[in-house]
């Protein structure tokens, strides 16, 4: 009985090999790049990305989150669309236009909550963050499913046409924030009077102050801010773990082809879209009927989304191709209970401190 199911293991195994594109070979590509070479490529982002964090709050309280945000993502389209032509000039070339690209992207969180903090009445805080932050996992969903088939049947050898594509996008997405986004309801030029009235009332004229001056001491000896520093660190840390390496590891340990590979990775952000948007009208209503205090609603749902995630994800590692069905459903297990995590942290911002 053992050596039958020894067999067995063994036809599995070469059945899922075989289905992946052979033993562990990798498809050849238009360039040779080393692992480290390809690790390199994608830690560039994140180099840039943490530089403009804190600059980017600054920036946005001075100048306006609408400002900021748009300029920097009118140098990331350009940057995009130049990425296929410098990544054929030389390796170098691509680690700057990456590099530059994360140094843009930074601003964007700091300018999100510079306006959430302008427009977002207190009690629907849960509700607008979960709104606009699903914009951010849709874009994962799109990229992920449609990056896949543009390798396999775009044009520019399949994977320019993300790029052109993409950044194509990006300055489609510029024109409309630049002509539909104020930076306050005041600046709105479509706001009715009774909307304005009630979000005045409701944020008070205190949120709407520029900061002139900022208390570094008070907030870094701040325990409930050192909380919300920790809480990014440990969800940025598997956010951008499963956009960054979840393809590969479709690939590599799953065997996935390129074009199932695509889908199957945007799935548990499609999951995750799904269940956000209800999080938060669940969390805002359990404030409103005073049935949790707000800090008690973020504590718990904060505690839920990373307990869950943490375990889902630690079972999704521990599967190979033979329970890859498996492990696709562990990711979507965690993607969807890291989806509490809107009425937690991410909110807990503007509890704290709204401009």
């Amino acid at each position: 009985m053992k050596v039958r199911s020894a067999v067995d293991s063994q036809d599995t195994r070469e059945s899922c090999y075989r289905h992946g594109g052979g033993w562990g070979v990798l498809n050849t590509g238009e360039f040779e790049w080393s692992k480290s070479m390809m690790g390199q490529l994608l830690a560039m982002y994140y180099y840039g990305y943490i530089l403009t964090q804190i600059p980017g709050g600054w920036l946005a309280s001075r100048y306006g989150g609408k400002r900021v945000w748009g300029v920097c993502q009118t140098v990331i389209a350009v940057c995009t669309l130049l990425t296929p032509v410098g990544a054929r000039t030389s390796i170098k070339v691509a680690y700057f236009l990456r590099f530059v690209i994360g140094f843009c992207s930074g601003v964007t969180f700091p300018c999100v909550h510079a306006l959430l903090g302008r427009w977002a009445p207190p009690l629907e805080r849960s509700k607008m963050a979960s709104v606009t932050f699903t914009g951010s996992l849709l874009g994962n969903i799109l990229s992920f499913a449609v990056s896949g088939l543009l390798c396999a049947y775009g044009f520019d050898n399949g994977w320019g046409s993300i790029f052109y594509l993409t950044g194509g996008t990006y300055f489609l997405w510029v024109v409309a924030w630049f002509w539909l986004v104020a930076d306050s309801p005041e600046k709105h030029k479509h706001i009715s009077e009774k909307e304005l009235v009630y979000i005045k009332a409701s944020i008070g004229k205190g949120a709407l102050r520029k900061v002139r001056r900022v208390p570094w001491v008070a907030m870094f000896t701040s325990g409930p801010l050192w909380a919300i520093i920790i809480c990014h660190v440990c969800n940025n840390y598997v956010n951008y773990t499963f956009q960054s390496s979840m393809p590969m590891f479709m690939k590599e340990s799953l065997n996935f082809d390129i074009k199932e590979n695509g889908a199957l990775t945007a799935l548990p952000f499609l999951c995750q879209v799904t269940l956000t948007l209800f999080v938060g009208y669940v969390a805002d209503t359990i404030r409103e009927k005073r049935i949790l205090s707000t800090k008690n609603v973020r504590k718990v749902f904060q505690s839920i989304a990373f307990a869950g995630a943490a375990v889902c994800i630690a079972l999704a590692g521990q599967m190979d191709c033979e329970h890859r069905a498996l492990a696709v459903l562990f990711l979507c297990l965690c993607k969807t209970l890291q989806s509490a995590t809107i009425a937690g942290y991410p909110s807990n911002h503007l509890d704290l401190a709204p401009r």
